[in-house]
C-alpha cells in the first residue's frame, strides 16, 4: 500500500480515538502522524477538522482566534494541523464572515493569545469602481478600521497577527494603470504600506501580496471557491498561508532559531575538499559555483543579523579549516564561525557538541546539509534539531532555506548584529578559564563590569526579544508582549531591571531582565520575571542583579519578596537558584514552586566581589 493511503487510513482511525474524550493519547499520534507523513493541503485539512473539538477542551493549549473579512473555516483547519504537523497544539476558532469589530465587542470571545486578522480587497475594490470617492479617502477610511481593531484587540489582551491586503488579477484599468499610484494595485499596496506604519509595537504583518506572489496567484487563490464560499483561497493557497501563520505564531511565542549548523563538501562549495584540495574545490566560476558562493553570502546576511553559524563537517579538520584560509572565492571566513566540527564521528554528536559549547539547547539549531542519509541520521539521533529538505541543485540552497522559515523574527535589534561577535570572544573568556585552577581568580581576572537600568523605552524592544525567545535560564518562562509589560509596570511599586554586561575582552549588551510586581498581601513584591541569557551562566551576573532586585524592593518599603520558579522541560538548571539566593520554600502546586526571603537579611555580597 502506498503511503498517501496509508496515511489517509491512519487518519480514519484517528478520528473515531479523538471522539472518545478518554483517549488521551490521540492527539499526541495525530501530531506525530502529521510531522512524519507528508501529508497533502487535503489532509491537513482534513487533521484540522478532526483535532478542533479535541483541540478546545485541551488544557494549557495557545488559543487562536481568526477574524476575517472572508471566510476563514478552511483556514482555521489547516492551521490547526500545520501547528501539529511542527509540533505545537493551538486551539483555533474563527469568526463568522465579515464581522471584525462585532467578534472583538462580543462579551464570549474570552481569553484569547493571538488574533489572526485577515484583510480581503472587496470592500476596497468595490468603491473604487463604484463610487466617486478618492484613494486616498478610501485608504485613510481602512486604516482608521484597522487602528480600532487593534484597539480592541489589545484590551482584550491578545497579541495581534495582521496579514496584509492583496489582488487577485489586474483589475479593469489592466496591470499597467492597476499600478500607478490610485490604480487598485497600487492602492491595496499603498493600504499595505500605511499598515506597517501605524502597526503597533509588537505587532506581526503577514504579507499576503509577497505570499501569493511565491505560489502563483493562478495557483494561490480559488475564484469559484470564493463566489460559492467567500474564501478565496485554493486548498495549496490555505495550506501555504497556514503555515505562514503559524510561522507568525512561534516567532512571537519563541523567537528564531539560533544557529545553522552548515555542512562543507557540495553544501557550502562544490566537491570533496580532501580529494580537490582547497583552491580546485568547485566555487565562485561557472553556474554551481557562483551559487555555492552566493550562498555563503546569504549565510553571511544572517550572520549578520544575529544567526550563529557552525560547521559539522565528516573531515580532516585541517582539510575542513584550509578553504577558509586560502581559496580567494571564500565568502565566510573563520570569524563567522562559532563553532567548527570536523571529525568522522556521528553528525548528532557534532549537533550536541555544538549546543554544549554554546550554552544553548539543541532545538535552537537548524542542520542544513546536502546529503540526505546524514540528515536522516541527524532525525533520528538528535530529533529536537531542525532539519533543512536541502534540494540536490545549489541555485535552490538560499530559496529552500528561506523556506524553512526558521529564522524568521520580529524584529533585528543592535544587539543581534553583535552576537557572533559575542560568541567568537567567548571563546577567548573560555580559554582564560582554562588556565584558571580557581574560579574565583578567573572571575576577578575577567573585570566584569555591571550596569544596572531600568526598564524604558530606549531597552523595551531588547526586553521583549529576551522574554520570546530565552528558555533555560528563565524562572517563569513568561512570554510577556510589551504592552503587557507597560502594564505591569504601571502598577505602584513595580519595577524592571535590566543588566548589561561588559568584561576585559569586550561587551555583552543587555544579558538579564526581572519585571517586579505588588503580591497578594501588603509589603510583599513578587519576581514575576527572572531571566538570564545563557551566553553569562557561571558569572555570579544574576546574584549582582539579585542584589539589585533586593535593594530596590527594600527602598520602595517592602518587607519580604516572593520568587516563583515554573518548571519547564528547558529551564530545569534554574531551579535551585532561588535557595542559592538565600529564599526558602513555601508552597508548591504541580509543576510551581513558591519561595520567600525577608527583605531584612543582608545582600549577596559575596557572590558579587568579581564585579566592579
Amino acid at each position: 500500500m502506498s503511503e498517501k493511503p496509508s496515511l489517509r487510513l491512519w487518519l480514519g482511525e484517528l478520528r473515531n480515538r479523538l471522539a472518545n474524550e478518554k483517549d488521551e493519547t490521540a492527539l499526541d499520534d495525530l501530531r506525530s502522524l502529521l510531522k512524519n507523513g507528508a501529508p497533502t493541503p487535503e489532509e491537513l485539512a482534513l487533521a484540522g477538522r478532526m483535532a478542533i473539538p479535541s483541540l478546545a477542551k485541551r488544557q494549557g493549549t495557545l488559543k487562536v482566534f481568526l477574524i476575517g473579512q472572508c471566510t476563514t473555516t478552511w483556514l482555521a483547519y489547516h492551521l490547526t494541523a500545520c501547528a501539529m504537523a511542527n509540533g505545537c497544539f493551538l486551539a483555533v476558532r474563527d469568526a463568522e464572515y465579515d464581522t471584525v469589530l462585532q467578534s472583538l465587542l462580543d462579551a464570549e470571545v474570552g481569553a484569547t493569545d493571538f488574533f489572526v486578522f485577515l484583510p480581503w480587497n472587496q470592500r476596497v475594490l468595490y468603491q473604487l469602481r463604484q463610487s466617486d470617492a478618492e484613494p486616498e479617502l478610501i485608504i485613510d477610511a481602512e486604516i482608521a478600521f484597522w487602528k480600532q481593531v487593534w484597539e480592541l484587540a489589545e484590551q482584550r489582551g491578545g497579541r495581534i497577527i495582521q496579514l496584509g491586503y492583496d489582488y487577485t488579477g489586474s483589475g479593469p484599468q489592466g496591470f499597467h494603470c492597476s499600478t500607478k499610484l490610485g490604480g487598485e494595485i497600487g492602492t491595496l499596496r499603498e493600504i499595505n504600506r500605511q499598515l506597517r506604519c501605524e502597526l503597533p509595537n509588537g505587532v506581526f504583518f503577514v504579507d499576503l501580496e509577497t505570499i501569493s506572489g511565491e505560489l502563483g496567484r493562478g495557483t494561490f487563490y480559488d475564484s469559484r471557491q470564493y463566489y460559492w464560499t467567500k474564501q478565496p483561497f485554493s486548498e495549496a493557497g490555505t495550506a501555504l498561508l497556514a503555515r505562514r501563520v503559524e510561522n507568525a505564531v512561534q516567532t512571537m511565542r519563541i523567537g528564531p532559531k539560533k544557529v545553522l549548523v552548515l555542512d562543507l563538501d557540495n553544501t557550502l562549495w562544490g566537491g570533496v575538499v580532501g580529494d580537490l584540495g582547497p583552491l580546485d574545490i568547485e566555487l565562485g566560476e561557472g553556474p554551481d559555483g557562483e551559487a555555492y558562493r552566493d550562498f555563503q553570502a546569504f549565510c553571511k546576511e544572517l550572520s549578520r543579523r544575529g544567526v550563529l553559524l557552525a560547521v559539522a563537517s565528516k573531515n580532516n579538520e585541517m582539510d575542513a579549516k584550509e578553504p577558509f584560509e586560502v581559496n580567494p572565492n571564500m565568502v565566510l571566513t573563520p570569524d563567522d564561525i562559532v563553532s567548527f566540527q570536523a571529525h568522522w564521528r556521528p553528525k548528532s554528536e557534532s549537533m550536541k557538541t555544538i549546543a554544549a559549547e554554546l550554552n544553548l539547547g539543541v532545538d535552537s539549531l537548524v542542520f542544513f546539509d546536502d546529503n540526505p542519509a546524514e540528515r536522516e541520521e541527524v532525525r533520528q539521533n538528535a530529533p529536537d534539531v531542525s532539519v533543512v529538505d536541502v534540494p540536490e541543485d545549489p541555485s535552490e540552497y538560499i530559496r529552500s532555506l528561506e523556506n524553512s522559515l526558521f529564522f524568521e523574527t520580529l524584529s533585528v535589534t543592535e544587539a543581534d548584529a553583535k552576537r557572533t561577535r559575542q560568541y567568537q570572544v567567548e571563546n577567548k573568556r573560555k580559554a582564560l578559564e582554562n588556565s584558571f585552577t580557581n574560579l574565583d581568580d578567573y572571575l576577578t581576572s575577567l573585570e566584569m563590569i555591571g550596569k544596572l537600568a531600568p526598564i524604558s523605552d530606549g531597552n523595551m524592544q531588547r526586553v521583549v526579544q529576551l522574554l520570546a525567545k530565552t528558555n533555560q535560564f528563565n524562572l517563569t518562562t513568561r512570554r510577556h508582549d510589551e504592552a503587557t509589560i507597560r502594564k505591569l509596570l504601571s502598577r505602584s511599586g513595580a519595577f524592571g531591571l535590566t543588566l548589561e554586561l561588559s568584561d576585559k575582552f569586550g561587551d555583552h549588551g543587555l544579558i538579564a531582565v526581572t519585571i517586579c510586581v505588588p503580591g497578594m498581601e501588603p509589603n510583599v513584591l513578587m519576581v514575576d520575571t527572572l531571566l538570564m541569557s545563557c551566553r553569562v551562566i557561571n558569572r555570579t551576573a544574576e546574584h549582582f542583579l539579585m542584589n539589585a532586585v533586593l535593594s530596590e524592593a527594600a527602598q520602595k518599603g517592602f518587607q519580604a519578596i516572593i520568587g516563583e520558579y515554573i518548571a519547564t522541560t528547558k529551564n530545569e538548571m534554574t531551579q535551585d537558584l532561588y535557595p542559592a539566593f538565600g529564599f526558602r520554600p513555601i508552597a508548591g502546586v504541580k509543576n510551581q514552586t513558591l519561595f520567600t526571603r525577608s527583605l531584612f537579611e543582608p545582600l549577596l555580597n559575596t557572590f558579587v566581589r568579581a564585579f566592579s
